[in-house]
């Protein structure tokens, strides 16, 4: 197999892997709500600023983002099916 067809695999792998986390994070939605909660329970600055960061990396526009990403990399690898 020629190395362009083995790093094409492995990208194709890797977007799948990605896709697979996107969906357990849409799948546990409540539970990582939860964390943050968590985090930010102490009140300090640090505390806080982890719940913020936190919050933004798990809020929906992250994630569609990310979905978007996914989808625009599917594409180039040629992994989604030709509607054409």
């Amino acid at each position: 197999m020629s190395s362009e067809k083995t790093a094409l695999r492995r990208a194709q792998e890797l977007t799948l892997r990605l896709l697979a986390e996107m969906e357990a994070m849409n799948e546990h939605s409540n539970t990582l709500q939860a964390i943050g909660d968590v985090l930010g329970m102490e009140g300090d600055a640090v505390s806080a600023r982890l719940n913020e960061v936190w919050l933004q990396a798990t809020s929906l526009p992250t994630r569609i983002g990310a979905m978007q990403k996914l989808a625009d990399t599917m594409q180039t690898l040629g992994m989604t099916e030709d509607k054409r």
